[in-house]
C-alpha cells in the first residue's frame, strides 16, 4: 500500500511538469511539486508513535492506549487482546527473547555494524547493498534520465510527456505484482527477478527506434523497478532481527544514498560520449548483473517465517551462556 503511492506521485509529477513547464517553466514546477511535501508535513504528528519505544521511555499509559487503538482498527475490543480495564502493556510479557530496553546493555554503533557481517548475516547484508545500489542506480536511468534519453532517441517533446506519464503508470501495475507474486511464492525469487527484468526492459529499449517499441520498453523497465522496490521494503525489515531492524534499514537506506549521490556524476562522464546504446547498456548491465549476485548471495526466504528478535548466533551465545 505505501509502495502504491510512490507511482501516483510520479504519476503526479509527469501530468504536473506536461501542463506547467511549457506553459510557466521550470521554477513554478519545482514550486508546485513541493505541495506533496507540505501535506506530509502537517500529516506527521497524526501517525501514532512506536508502543515499545514509549515502553522504553516509561511511557506505559500511552503505549497502552495505541495498542488498543491498534485492535480497534483490527476489529477487535481491548478486552479480546488481553487489554481490560485493569492491565497495560509492558515488556516483561514478550516470550520471544526481548529484553527490558532499561537493563539491556546496548553495544556500541561500530558493534552494531559489524554484526550485519556476521557469520548469519553477511551474505544478506552483501546482497541486500548490492540490491539497492542497482535499484538507486537504475531508477537514475529508468526514471531521473529518461526525459534526456527520448530527446536522444528523437521523440518529440509532447510525446515524451506522454511516455513519461505512461512510465510512471506502468509503476502500478509493477506494486500488483510484487504483492501477488511475494503473497504465491515469496520474496526471494520475485525480488532477484525484478531487478534482473528492469535491466531486461532498458536493455531493449537501447535497441529500438519505434515510438511504439520505445514506450513499450521504457513502461517494461519502470514496472518492474517499481516491484523491485516494493519486495525490497518488505524483505529488507522481515531478514534482520528486532536487535538490529532499525539500524539496518538506516545502514541501507544511506548506502542506497550514497549511490544516489554518486549516479548523476557517474552518469554525466558517460553522457559525454553521447553513445546512447552504450550509456542505456550500464544500466542494464548493472541491474542485471545485481539480478544474477543476489540469487547467490540473498538467500534466506521470510515468507511466512515469524520475526526474529536477535540473530541465530546471538541465539546460540544466549543459550551457551544459560547453560
Amino acid at each position: 500500500m505505501l509502495t502504491g503511492f510512490w507511482p501516483v506521485g510520479q504519476i503526479f509529477a509527469s501530468l504536473l511538469a506536461w501542463f506547467i513547464i511549457p506553459w510557466l517553466g521550470w521554477q513554478a514546477f519545482v514550486a508546485a511539486c513541493t505541495i506533496p511535501s507540505l501535506i506530509t508535513m502537517f500529516a506527521r504528528p497524526l501517525i501514532p508513535e512506536s508502543p515499545r519505544w514509549l515502553l522504553l521511555q516509561g511511557r506505559a499509559e500511552e503505549a497502552t492506549q495505541i495498542c488498543c487503538e491498534i485492535a480497534e482498527l483490527n476489529g477487535k475490543s481491548p478486552e479480546e487482546v488481553g487489554l481490560g480495564q485493569q492491565c497495560e502493556v509492558c515488556l516483561d510479557n514478550e516470550h520471544t527473547g526481548l529484553e527490558d530496553g532499561q537493563s539491556r546493555v546496548k553495544p556500541g554503533l561500530l558493534v552494531s555494524l559489524s554484526g550485519f557481517f556476521s557469520a548469519s548475516l553477511w551474505r544478506t547484508t552483501l546482497g541486500c547493498l548490492v540490491m539497492v545500489t542497482a535499484l538507486n542506480y537504475t531508477g537514475y536511468g529508468t526514471l531521473t534520465l529518461m526525459p534526456r534519453f527520448l530527446e536522444m532517441k528523437g521523440v518529440s517533446q509532447p510525446n515524451m510527456y506522454k511516455s513519461m506519464v505512461l512510465n510512471a503508470s506502468a509503476q502500478l501495475p509493477g506494486v500488483f505484482i510484487a504483492t501477488m507474486s511475494a503473497t504465491a511464492i515469496g520474496r526471494l525469487i520475485p525480488l532477484r527477478a525484478s531487478i534482473f527484468l528492469a535491466g531486461l526492459g532498458l536493455f531493449g529499449f537501447a535497441l529500438v527506434n519505434e515510438q511504439f517499441h520505445i514506450t513499450l520498453c521504457t513502461m517494461f523497465a519502470s514496472c518492474f523497478l517499481e516491484a523491485g522496490w516494493a519486495l525490497y521494503h518488505v524483505y529488507i525489515p522481515e531478514v534482520y532481527p528486532t536487535e538490529c531492524r532499525g539500524l539496518a534499514t538506516g545502514f541501507l537506506s544511506a548506502a542506497g544514498s550514497v549511490v544516489a549521490i554518486g549516479g548523476p556524476i557517474v552518469s554525466a562522464a558517460l553522457m559525454t560520449s553521447q553513445s546512447l546504446i552504450s550509456v542505456i547498456m550500464v544500466f542494464a548491465s548493472v541491474a542485471m548483473l545485481a539480478g544474477v549476485s543476489a540469487t547467490f548471495l540473498l538467500h534466506i526466504e521470510t515468507k511466512d517465517r515469524d520475526l526474529l528478535d536477535v540473530a541465530p548466533t546471538r541465539m546460540s551465545e544466549k543459550a551457551q551462556s544459560k547453560d
